[in-house]
């Protein structure tokens, strides 16, 4: 097996293999399912590499906003932070959407 380079990109001929798709990912600024973990998914600005991963970064990200709100109470400034969070993540799923589907 030939050693990688620093982009998962091997030094020999395996470098064929480096596919037109993970190339546009890329640009596109989606990682590949391999790359990172939980917590960069949790996080980046952008959508998790796979509409599974990103769904469990939308319910960590919801269950701890759900303990924040009952920690700190029911205030208007909790509530728009809430709000926020919310329309964050769903802007988040609907970037992904279009990544995912051309995957």
């Amino acid at each position: 097996m030939s050693p990688l380079i620093g982009d998962g990109v091997s030094s020999t001929g395996d470098a064929a293999h480096y596919s037109g798709a993970v190339v546009s990912a890329k640009l596109d600024g989606m990682r590949q399912p391999d790359e990172g973990n939980l917590f960069t998914d949790l996080m980046e600005f952008g959508p998790a590499p796979t509409m599974a991963r990103e769904i469990v970064v939308i319910v960590i990200s919801l269950a701890v906003l759900a303990v924040v709100i009952a920690v700190v109470g029911s205030q208007l400034l909790v509530w728009i932070v809430a709000a926020a969070t919310v329309l964050f993540l769903a802007t988040r799923f609907v970037i992904g959407l279009r990544g995912w589907s051309t995957s």
